[in-house]
Formats: structure tokens, sequence, C-alpha cells
């Protein structure tokens, strides 16, 4: 599938016009094209706010999946009933749902993305942590708003997965001595990290840098995937990573001695005395998940500088995360 400008104005003739007389309506895009959705910017009459159209697309077979869009809208309408006393955090507005043509219509949200504010060269240290903290007290205030009880990690659950991930990777990356160094330490300690439960809610999914909006005033998440209430340590493992992942694109190669300084930005604004996080629990998922990504991400036909540098990468921050895991009592 591959959707243009026409098409974006096709669907809102057809679904915002009384009659057959196109709409007078601006369109920019794809600003975004993946595997899996493509995303234009509208303007028009009807509608009181610009638009953020996204095509959602089945990976596998190319087409739109009415399946995908239904999903998203449903975990956005979620995700906005419970941020919308909000002013200063807040979640993209859900206007429409076009299940026959796969498409989601939201607000659309001003600002930049946190992964954009990362890469700017004239941030200072300051506005930095203070991006961070912004993203800290975002994802803690969505928390809050879907608490639900406590649970632990599901860790055998999470060895399985990892298991599998490291079988389509291949024997030669599975039997790496930084993977299996790393898949050692998760075994022993995954007991006693299934014994520290934590509070659990709807997550956010795939909390990211490229999935936060910074603007003056208000910060906004995207792309939100809430469909289970599961420990709230999965969006912040996540998170915390993604910080480190930042650093792989050379225009975040300046933040690599302030990973520290960003990552203790985030964790002091999301926890507080009576929701604090567990060190134990963090280090062991932000392992799986790293562990998994770098799995995910190797592939043994590709050769060149590009993915030599990538594995380089993530093979220190295996070797990090295995490190400070096994350092840790409970």
């Amino acid at each position: 599938m591959d959707a243009t400008v026409e098409d974006v104005k096709r669907l809102i003739c057809a679904h915002y016009s009384d009659d057959d007389e196109p709409l007078n309506c601006h369109v920019r895009g794809p600003l975004y094209r993946g595997i899996a959705s493509q995303i234009f910017y509208a303007e028009t009459p009807s509608i009181d706010s610009p638009l953020n159209i996204k095509f959602c697309i089945d990976p596998t077979t190319g087409f739109s999946s009415g399946h995908d869009a239904a999903t998203q809208y449903k975990a956005l309408c979620r995700a906005n009933g419970a941020m919308a006393a909000d002013d200063a955090y807040g979640v993209a507005r859900p206007i429409a749902l076009f299940e026959d043509e796969g498409v989601v219509i939201a607000e659309w949200v001003e600002g930049r993305s946190l992964t954009a504010c990362l890469r700017d060269w004239r941030n200072s240290p300051a506005e930095l942590n203070g991006y961070l903290a912004r993203a800290g007290g975002w994802l803690r205030r969505f928390h809050r708003a879907t608490s639900d009880g406590e649970a632990p990690i599901d860790v055998d659950h999470h060895l399985a997965i990892l298991e599998d991930t490291l079988a389509e990777a291949g024997r030669d990356f599975a039997t790496t001595r930084v993977v299996v160094d790393a898949l050692d330490v998760l075994a022993a300690s995954a007991p006693s990290v299934a014994r520290q439960p934590m509070a659990k809610c709807w997550l956010h999914g795939d909390f990211k840098p490229d999935n936060l909006i910074i603007s003056p005033h208000r910060t906004v998440a995207i792309d939100i995937h809430t469909q289970f209430h599961n420990p709230i340590i999965h969006d912040i493992a996540h998170f915390t990573n993604h910080i480190v992942f930042a650093t792989f694109h050379p225009m975040g190669l300046r933040l690599l001695p302030r990973i520290g300084a960003l990552s203790h930005a985030f964790l002091d604004a999301y926890a507080s005395d009576d929701w604090s996080i567990t060190p134990r629990p963090l280090a062991w998922m932000r392992l799986h998940n790293a562990t998994r990504k770098w799995a995910e991400a190797f592939s043994p036909s590709t050769i060149g500088l590009g993915m030599t540098y990538q594995s380089l990468r993530f093979r220190r921050v295996v070797q990090t995360l295995t490190g400070a895991l096994s350092t840790l009592r409970d």
C-alpha cells in the first residue's frame, strides 16, 4: 500500500462532504512512511483542528489493516479518557475511525518529538534534563490514572520469548559470548525478580522519545498501544533503554557522557515515595529488552559499516547491562 495526497483528499471528501464536491482541504505527506503505517497532515473547514491521518498497514501483506486501525483507535480513546483532565500531560484527541480503509484520524499535535529535542545541539544540559523530566512526568501521570493492583514480572514468559527470538537470529548469534553471559545472568536473577511485585496498569506499549511530542506548555504521547494491565516496569525499561539507543544516531553521540544524568532525570520525575522503582526488576527488564532488540536487529546477510557499528553498540549496551544486573543484590 502506498497512499497519496489525493487518496487522503478523497477519504476526507467521502466522509465529510455532503455532496460530491471536493472539500477545500490542505494535505501534506506522507510525513512518515513505515512498513506498518503512513501518516499525513490535513486541514479541512469541517473539522476544528488540524488532522493526523494514519493509514495502518499489515506488514506481512502490505495491504491496509482495518483490524490494526480499530485496535489503535480503541487504545487512543482509552488513553485519552484517562488523561483528559490534565492540561500539562495529554494524548492526541481521537476524531474518527474508518475501519474499511484502515485509517485512524486524530488531532495533529504541534511540537517537536523528544528525539528531535535530544538531537538538537542548541539545547543545554539543563534543558535536556527538563525534557526527560517531562517524559517521566507524563508516564507517571498515565500509569497512576490507570493503576490496577500489583503483579511481578512474568519472567518465565519473557525468557521464553527471548529464547524464540534468539532461535530466529540463528545459532551464531545465540552462542556469542556476550549473549550467553546475558542469558546466564537473566536466568540466575529471574527467581528473585519474580518475587518482587509492583504496580500494574495500562501500558503505553512503545514509550520512547519518538512517541513523545514536546510543545511549550504540554507533553503529549502518540502511538499508544494500551491493551493489557501489566507491571509498570515494562514502559520504564523500554524508555530508559531508548535513551541509550538515541546515542546510536550520529546526532546523538554527544549524549553519551550524559546518559546517566538523562536517565536519572526521567526516573526521578517518575518515582515517588509511595511508588518507587525497584532496581533489580528494572535492570532485569532492561537487559532482557536490549538483548531481544539486538537479536531482532541482527542480520548475518547484511554486511556494511552501518550494521557493524550498530552491532558494536548493541554489544556494548548488553555487556554494560549484564554487568549492572549481576552486581545487584536482592
